[in-house]
């Protein structure tokens, strides 16, 4: 993979096509590899719970709101998410919005 790889300690990496991200210990992401490929400048104060890899296509799953973001390729870099605040599993029991 071209491009300086990051120092430190990670929760977990995503590797894509001359690409990767990982998740740090502090729950932002770093990313490095071809081109210069680096995370969006505006999610770098993000906070993440996890993160996947598909090429040259990045996801995470945003902690305070459970929303997707993706990132890498023109298709994906907008501060937009994929999906907003999304349940992260189905409820069981006392389900606050009833589902």
């Amino acid at each position: 993979m071209a491009g300086e790889k990051p120092k430190g300690e990670f929760i977990s990496m995503a590797l894509g096509e001359s690409r990767g991200c990982a998740l740090r210990t502090n729950e932002t992401i770093v990313c490095w590899g071809q081109d210069n490929f680096s995370l969006p400048e505006w999610m770098k104060e993000t906070y993440f719970i996890t993160i996947e890899a598909k090429r040259d296509v990045f996801c995470g799953v945003q902690k305070s709101t459970s929303s997707l973001y993706c990132w890498g390729n023109e298709i994906f870099n907008s501060n937009l998410p994929v999906f907003e605040e999304k349940l992260s599993g189905p409820c069981r029991g006392d389900c606050p919005d009833g589902i």
